[in-house]
């Protein structure tokens, strides 16, 4: 496999590591389908693509969970946007045109990523099948549709679900007591990320329960991006919730539309932001605001996840921010965070470059 491209490597490297039996998949240079149980997991590798003279590949996963849903579509939103606080690498999405909800994500991958990004990316492969087969039913008859059941003729139906689908109680159990994240090294790691970012990023220290970071975000405000080792999930355990909240506030209906259509972005084939979680709405009180979330269970923890999933979102809320605010310059953060405290005298704003995660 080493002659092959970054994208090729790292979609076969999680058809190794889920060890899935060919009799279940469909498989090709570029892509894998299979049957864990009822519905249909897709992970695939876009051809090669140029990203500031680097060559990159996407690497999704995807699955079909309910489909012809009836529903009202501001009631699909609402569910949708809910389920998404709660995300485990994977954002559920809605499909007005075709009535379909989606379980999915997306990584860009490179040479240089390709080994770490196998092993992150089939840990949440894995996660996502499970989520998908867990909510089916229930999801299905709340949006009034169709578990969205896949046959092909290629492929035998299963009568039993995959022993890996049952591994929830096992991960949760064996995520002990405290989270693997609640020391301070790890935390440290993230602070020190946001102290050499050259004013992309400011922390003002780091403890055992997280760290939290500013980004600039707007006109002359900032973003915030939580890392909290205290907030266990309700199905995975302990870890590592990572939370990246915008201020802009808004209607109900606009920023339950804004959450699925950057979800939607993140995903497009050639889209560069990172996808391991899900945008989604937060009331803040008269109105929403949008927020970023994403939980790592200690089943992933090892060394420099944290700084990863920090370096991510500190790239992701800045591509939005160059989206939404595209008339707008590099800002420093640590210029904004003194003038919003009366002692910054220097109204110039230092140029700053975004640079990838890893």
């Amino acid at each position: 496999m080493t002659d092959h491209d970054a994208g090729i490597r790292v979609v076969g490297g999680i058809i190794e590591s889920l060890m899935i039996d060919e009799e279940w998949s469909l498989r090709g240079e570029r892509a894998f389908l299979w049957l864990g149980w009822r519905l249909a997991q897709v992970v695939q590798a876009s051809e090669a693509f140029e990203d500031v003279d680097m060559t990159v590949y996407r690497v999704t996963a995807t699955v079909e969970v309910v489909r012809n849903i009836q529903a009202d579509e501001s009631r699909v939103a609402s569910q949708v946007s809910f389920l998404n606080r709660l995300a485990t690498g994977s954002a559920w999405m809605y499909a007005s045109d075709t009535r379909t909800l989606i379980l999915g994500f997306a990584m860009t991958v490179h040479d240089g990523t390709a080994e770490i990004r196998t092993r992150q990316l089939a840990d949440y492969a894995i996660l996502q099948l499970i989520e998908a087969e867990s909510r089916a039913d229930q999801l299905a008859e709340m949006m009034k549709g169709e578990v969205a059941a896949f046959e092909h003729a290629r492929i035998r139906q299963r009568d039993k679900p995959d022993e890996m689908l049952g591994l929830s109680g096992l991960i949760a159990e064996r995520s002990g007591d405290v989270s693997l994240f609640a020391n301070l090294v790890e935390m440290q790691s993230v602070y020190e990320f946001a102290k050499s970012s050259n004013g992309r990023a400011f922390s003002a220290g780091a403890g055992p329960d997280g760290v939290c970071l500013e980004v600039p975000f707007g006109a002359d405000d900032t973003a915030l991006i939580e890392l909290k080792t205290r907030e266990p999930h309700p199905v995975w355990g302990n870890g590592l919730l990572v939370v990246s909240r915008i201020r802009d506030r808004m209607p109900l209906r606009e920023a339950l539309a804004r959450a699925n259509r950057l979800n939607e972005i993140a995903f497009a084939q050639q889209s560069i932001l990172p996808l391991l979680g899900a945008w989604s709405v937060w009331d803040s009180g008269d109105d929403w605001s949008l927020a970023f979330s994403t939980f790592v269970p200690n089943l992933m923890a090892a060394t420099g996840v944290a700084q990863d999933a920090a370096s991510s979102a500190v790239f992701r809320l800045a591509l939005v921010d160059r989206l939404w605010h595209p008339d707008l310059g590099p800002r420093n953060v640590l210029a904004i965070l003194g003038r919003r405290l009366g002692f910054a005298k220097d109204e110039a704003r230092a140029a700053t470059n975004v640079q990838r995660p890893n």
